[in-house]
């Protein structure tokens, strides 16, 4: 993130306060806007893991691991030595596992650079 992209932390707010109301479409579309529009990476990284690592938050975890991959590729970077075990964990879970596979690819392929990703699916 660079000092002309910094966050407008009155929308940030607003976003973060549906992502955690009750409505569980509206709460999906605002964890999608966040990941879309908001420029800090680091920042949005550390809200998904905070979803994924909230059992009250059940309803955001397939899209949370989803939106992990998004990161990767809108920014460029990821914690290595947070998400990628966190993802390699979620990838035996029956609901998880494929979406995790896919942020691990995504990670492999925009952060590391690794065009030719040889994960299982």
């Amino acid at each position: 993130m660079t000092s002309a992209e910094q966050p407008d932390l009155a929308w940030r707010a607003e976003v973060l306060a549906i992502v955690t109301g009750d409505d569980e479409y509206e709460a999906a579309d605002a964890l999608l806007s966040l990941v879309y529009y908001d420029p800090d990476g680091v920042w949005l990284e550390g809200v998904l893991l905070g979803i994924i690592g909230d059992p009250g938050a059940a309803k955001l975890h397939y899209l949370a691991v989803v939106c992990l991959g998004h990161v990767a590729r809108l920014h460029r970077a990821v914690d290595e030595q947070v998400t990628v075990p966190l993802l390699e964990r979620l990838r035996a879970d029956p609901k998880l596992g494929g979406v995790a596979e896919t942020a691990l690819m995504d990670i492999d392929v925009h952060v590391r650079g690794d065009r030719t990703s040889k994960r299982d699916l």
